[in-house]
């Protein structure tokens, strides 16, 4: 076997054993935790963390829910899944 045909081979064994990686080990989730307010003509939105899981962004939610500001608009909590490596937006966008 030449240099060539072995780089050659070791490069689509690695191709291999990263699509294996990827279908054994998915991406991993993240759950953002944020409160959002219409203001009059605005949004005001808070980005309150990041959490490995949706059980801790619930317990965070729990631990601010009763805070000034975030008690007079309770239904403004939104917990959202991202997966990691991944673009979530992917059109563009209209300024109104």
């Amino acid at each position: 076997m030449t240099t060539e045909e072995l780089t050659i081979e070791v490069l689509e064994l690695k191709k291999a054993v990263a699509e294996l990686q990827r279908r054994v080990f998915p991406p991993p989730v993240v759950y953002l935790l944020h409160h959002a307010k219409n203001l009059d003509e605005e949004v005001d939105v808070k980005l309150l963390g990041v959490f490995s899981g949706v059980e801790k962004a619930e317990q965070a939610r729990e631990a601010v829910r009763d805070q000034p500001g975030f008690r007079d608009f309770p239904l403004g909590f939104h917990i959202d899944g991202y997966t990691v490596d991944k673009c979530h937006w992917t059109e563009g966008f209209v300024t109104v």
